[in-house]
């Protein structure tokens, strides 16, 4: 039987005890290098931003919002969850959840025209904060607290926006000899229902096996996420058409699948779509390189570069090309290209980084891009002085 939770019933029940706390060469670059970037010629830039906050930040998540976008970042000490806009040539920072624990994900989007704010808190339970005009910033809970289970979950969570209703997958994390399901909500502006995508067994290729690390994309013909299967350490792939009916589950790469890797791999997927084609970041833990999947037709797989463990590459598509971010033993790295064995690399940012304004100290992950004013923008932590860093092209 499928569990509903009403967000307007649930909102007015939220109390501070709940809450808990959050898991969740410088200069011009010619245009034959970055072919990607269209007919526009320009170069990085890096700069430290968010001197106003005492305190050590690192970003979480950005979604573009009207004419500019928004960033949602931890600041440490006290653990507080921010938004921040950049307007009027200034960066402005509001505290949205406080008390928040220093989790490595967050996972945010704009649905109804609300922005929704997804968090894994201290206590392991999915918490969502999102702005009401009349009442400001709200958290209520979503699942954990009984809403549809009483289990603890993993930090990584990824919401996507499909068929007007916004999905939400998340995996449990409970231990051993417990298997870790892979979870998804899906809220229609009022009510979520939950549901258990795979980790549980059953039809379809489903397995019995620990599950983790959802990212979700809308490709052209459908609904897919991309996982880690802990046990066999393993990329997997869901896949529904109407975003209700899951038709396939499949082992995309490690020992004689597709990708044909062997050994640890599948960690920290993130997905988009570029030109039509679905394209997965992800990490060989045993080789310790940043791994892309592809499919055009058939799936393409390929190595890339070295990236510290334990992060992702954010993706994103700029003119026609895919990009990630990523970290890599202290420097921001750039890798952009058309698909597997077609890609390039950069550093960015950190010692000998290519942006005017970079920096020799020692950069860390979480990395967060996104698109505005048509070219790349990064996010970032500057792990010397602990303040957040943005590379951005112009």
């Amino acid at each position: 039987m499928i569990q509903t939770n009403s967000i307007d019933a649930r909102s007015s029940e939220m109390n501070a005890a709940r809450r808990g706390s959050l898991m969740a060469a410088a200069g011009l670059m010619l245009l034959s290098l970055w072919g990607a970037q269209s007919a526009m010629a320009g170069q990085w830039h890096a700069a430290t931003i968010g001197t106003q906050i005492p305190h050590r930040m690192y970003p979480v998540s950005a979604i573009p919002w009207a004419s500019s976008f928004h960033v949602y970042s931890i600041a440490e000490a006290p653990l507080t969850l921010y938004q921040s806009e950049y307007s009027n040539g200034a960066w402005n920072y509001v505290p949205i959840y406080t008390d928040a624990f220093a989790g490595p994900v967050t996972a945010s989007g704009i649905f109804y025209q609300t922005e929704q704010v997804f968090h894994i808190d201290s206590d392991l339970h999915l918490r969502l904060t999102y702005f009401n005009l009349l009442k400001g910033w709200k958290t209520i809970g979503v699942d954990g607290s009984g809403e549809n289970t009483w289990n603890n979950f993993d930090a990584y969570i990824s919401t996507v926006v499909f068929n007007n209703k916004l999905y939400i997958f998340y995996a449990d994390n409970m231990p051993s000899p417990a298997k870790n399901a892979l979870r998804y909500a899906v809220f229609d502006g009022t009510t979520f229902t939950y549901h258990v995508l795979d980790g549980n067994g059953g039809a379809g290729g489903r397995m019995n096996s620990s599950m983790a690390q959802p990212s979700a994309v809308v490709g052209p013909n459908g609904l897919r996420v991309y996982y880690r299967d802990q046990d066999r350490r393993m990329l997997r792939e869901a896949y529904s058409a109407d975003g209700s009916n899951w038709t396939s589950f499949a082992d995309l790469d490690g020992t004689a699948y597709y990708g044909g890797m062997v050994g640890d791999v599948g960690s920290h997927p993130a997905a988009t779509v570029v030109n039509g084609k679905v394209s997965v970041f992800y990490r060989d833990n045993t080789n310790g390189v940043l791994r892309l999947a592809q499919l055009n037709g058939n799936w393409h797989f390929g190595s890339i570069d070295p990236i510290d463990a334990g992060t992702a590459a954010a993706p994103i598509v700029h003119g026609g090309a895919l990009f990630g971010f990523y970290a890599q033993n202290g420097l921001l790295r750039a890798t952009w290209g058309s698909g597997p064995g077609a890609m390039n690399t950069q550093t960015i940012d950190g010692a000998g980084g290519v942006a005017n304004g970079s920096t020799s100290d020692y950069i860390f992950g979480p990395v967060v891009a996104l698109e505005y004013n048509s070219a790349p923008t990064v996010f970032y932590q500057d792990g010397t002085t602990g303040r957040m860093r943005n590379a951005y092209w112009q």
